[in-house]
């Protein structure tokens, strides 16, 4: 972490980036959670930690971040992804469809939506909904 300029949270959202870039998930966590602790209204550092966090299979630590994002913009495109994404990781299927789809409305060319909704479907046993969302993603 940042020693110097410990107050600045410009910094460490800076620094964070840095290390994610440099796939440095760890640390871009560490860096990105000092900088919510310095400004808890920073939706970029909380969608960025929620990122990190899902890269990380840290789907608990995520999971109350991005009830908390949702809660606040529950038709934005970034909240219904994380949101599903968080609940795929968690096994919440059925909740993770849900927001994709709402996702996949909003956005339907994001191959990663696409991906994560097929995932899904195919763990619920939708196949053909599964196969067509991959397919989307693979061609968009």
């Amino acid at each position: 972490m940042v020693k110097a300029n410990p107050s600045s949270e410009h910094a460490h959202l800076n620094l964070a980036i840095v290390y994610t870039q440099q796939n440095r998930y760890r640390e871009a966590a560490e860096e990105f959670q000092e900088a919510l602790r310095l400004d808890s209204t920073d939706d970029i550092a909380r969608a960025s930690l929620i990122k990190v966090l899902v890269i990380l299979s840290d789907f608990s630590t995520a999971l109350p971040l991005i009830q908390e994002y949702a809660q606040r913009k529950p038709h934005e495109f970034e909240a219904l992804y994380l949101m599903g994404a968080v609940d795929r990781g968690l096994g919440n299927y059925s909740d993770a469809e849900i927001m994709l789809e709402q996702a996949v409305q909003l956005d339907p060319k994001h191959y990663d939506v696409r991906y994560n909704l097929g995932f899904v479907l195919a763990k619920l046993g939708k196949l053909a909904a599964a196969l067509e969302n991959l397919e989307k993603g693979l061609t968009n």
